[in-house]
């Protein structure tokens, strides 16, 4: 009888907390090029392309790196070129670095453009967007990255109807 009243008495403040809990409303606004007019910009490193047809697809940071993915060419499947730039002036080990300097560089994955990457600091892990989807298993998936190796560590499939973008 006590453990009934119990889960009762629970289930009434639950109830009490979801009507007088109301989400707080959160919403972005999507502006154009002119949102960049007028604001002085400064040059802290540059890094040359690595393939005559290279277009930087996207980037995300870590807490050690800055990383891109380098698309290498749209009609192929060749390896894009994944590059990991230093964040901090000191690596992950504690050891100075030049901050921005090229920490890891590796070309061993198709990424099929990645045109959009997000570093999930919970799992320590990077999920990458494809786009092209030019290896027909790759439809519907994100690509997972250590951030460490700069490798595809697994594939997750999300839908066989769509390109997850």
């Amino acid at each position: 009888m006590r453990i009934r009243k119990l889960k009762t008495l629970t289930a009434a403040v639950l109830v009490v907390l979801c009507v007088l809990w109301e989400p707080e409303n959160a919403y972005a606004t999507v502006t154009n090029a002119d949102a960049f007019n007028d604001i002085a910009w400064t040059e802290v490193f540059s890094d040359p392309l690595q393939s005559t047809k290279g277009v930087v697809q996207s980037m995300c940071a870590t807490e050690d790196y800055i990383i891109t993915i380098e698309n290498t060419s749209s009609g192929n499947t060749e390896p894009d070129t994944v590059s990991a730039y230093y964040k901090n002036t000191t690596d992950a080990n504690g050891n100075p670095v030049t901050q921005y300097s090229l920490a890891k560089r590796v070309k061993d994955t198709d990424w099929e453009h990645g045109n959009g990457m997000a570093y999930d600091s919970r799992t320590k892990l990077i999920y990458v967007a494809p786009y092209s989807n030019l290896t027909a298993s790759n439809r519907g998936v994100l690509f997972v990255m250590d951030p460490n190796t700069l490798e595809k560590v697994n594939t997750i499939h999300i839908s066989d109807s769509w390109n997850v973008l």
